[in-house]
C-alpha cells in the first residue's frame, strides 16, 4: 500500500535525567555512522541507546526507596525499551530471511537509485499490527524532497524510503510486495506522484486499494515481486534448502522472553 504523505511522527517528551548522559553518545553515533545505499533496519539508529537505557532502568528498579508512582513510570519506560529492542531484532531476523530466500530480489532494492542516479536507502520496520496507521499490512510513503520531485523523503531524511510491515504470518510476502512498489516508484517518483494524486483522491476509495488500480504500474510491480518471492520460496522448498523459521508472532515472543531473561539475570550496573 502507498501512503502519499511522509509519516513524520515525532514524540515530544521530557528527557528523564538518567537518559541525559547518553545524548552526546547517541549524537556522535549518528554523526559518524557512514551512509551507504542499502536496505536498513529502521530501528538501528536507536538500538545502542535503547540497550544502554534498558540496563540503566533495570538497575534503578532493583533499588529500594522509589515511590509507587515513580516505579510505575520507570517500569513503563523499561517495557517500552524492551518492545523497541524486540522489534529491532525481529526486523533484523526477517530481513535476513528475505535475503536468503530471494537474494536477487533483495539485491535490486539494496542497490536502488532514483532518476537522478543518486542512491536511495530503504528503511524497513516490522511493527505490531495494531500500530499500523492505515488498514493495510504494508505501507510505503511517497513524499519527495522540497525543490526536487525526483528525490524521496521520509522520516529518515532525504534519499530514503520508509517501509512499514505488520508482523503478520505473511510478513515476508508483504515485504516483497512493498519492495515491488519501491522498485517502480524510486526511479519514477515525480511522474508517479502526479498519477497517484489524480487517481486516488483523498477519501474517494477504500484505503487498501490505493496503489493497486488496474493501470497502476507500481501496483503491478508489487504483484510481480510477490510472484518472484513465491517462486524463490518454493524452489528452495522443493530443493530442501528452505529457511525454516518461526512465524513473526512466535519470534516476537521468543525475542521478548530472551530480553526479559537477560534483564533478570543481569548484574546491576553502577549508578551514573
Amino acid at each position: 500500500m502507498i501512503c502519499r504523505q511522509a509519516e513524520l511522527h515525532y514524540q515530544s517528551h521530557t528527557i528523564d535525567p538518567v537518559m541525559k548522559t547518553y545524548c552526546i553518545y547517541f549524537a556522535l553515533f549518528v554523526l559518524f555512522n557512514p551512509l551507504y545505499a542499502e536496505i536498513k533496519n529502521g530501528y538501528a539508529a536507536g538500538i545502542s541507546t535503547a540497550h544502554t537505557s534498558l540496563d540503566v532502568f533495570s538497575s534503578l528498579l532493583k533499588e529500594s526507596g522509589w515511590t509507587p508512582h515513580r516505579r510505575r513510570v520507570m517500569e513503563a519506560k523499561r517495557l517500552a525499551l524492551v518492545k523497541y529492542i524486540t522489534y529491532h531484532d525481529l526486523t533484523e531476523n526477517l530481513l535476513k530471511q528475505l535475503e536468503t530466500i530471494a537474494p536477487d530480489l533483495y539485491k535490486e532494492i539494496d542497490t536502488i537509485r532514483n532518476r537522478n542516479g543518486k542512491i536511495t536507502d530503504v528503511y524497513v520496520r516490522f511493527i505490531p499490527e495494531e500500530e499500523a496507521s492505515m488498514p493495510a499490512w504494508g505501507i510505503t510513503g511517497i513524499a519527495h524532497t522540497p525543490g526536487d520531485e525526483n528525490t524521496y523523503l521520509s522520516e529518515y531524511g532525504e534519499r530514503s524510503v520508509s517501509v512499514k510491515v505488520c508482523a503478520v504470518s505473511q510478513a515476508l510476502l508483504v515485504l516483497a510486495h512493498e519492495f515491488g512498489h519501491v522498485k517502480y516508484i524510486v526511479p519514477n517518483l515525480a511522474s508517479y506522484r502526479v498519477y497517484h494524486i489524480a487517481r486516488y483522491p483523498p477519501c474517494s476509495i477504500q484505503s487498501n486499494h490505493i496503489g493497486h488500480d488496474t493501470d497502476d504500474k507500481s501496483g503491478k510491480s508489487a504483484v510481480e515481486f510477490e510472484k518472484r518471492f513465491k517462486t524463490s520460496y518454493y524452489a528452495k522448498y522443493l530443493s530442501n534448502d528452505i529457511v525454516r523459521n518461526d512465524s513473526p508472532a512466535v519470534l516476537v515472543r521468543k525475542i521478548r522472553r530472551k530480553i526479559l531473561s537477560e534483564i533478570s539475570n543481569a548484574i546491576p550496573v553502577a549508578r551514573l
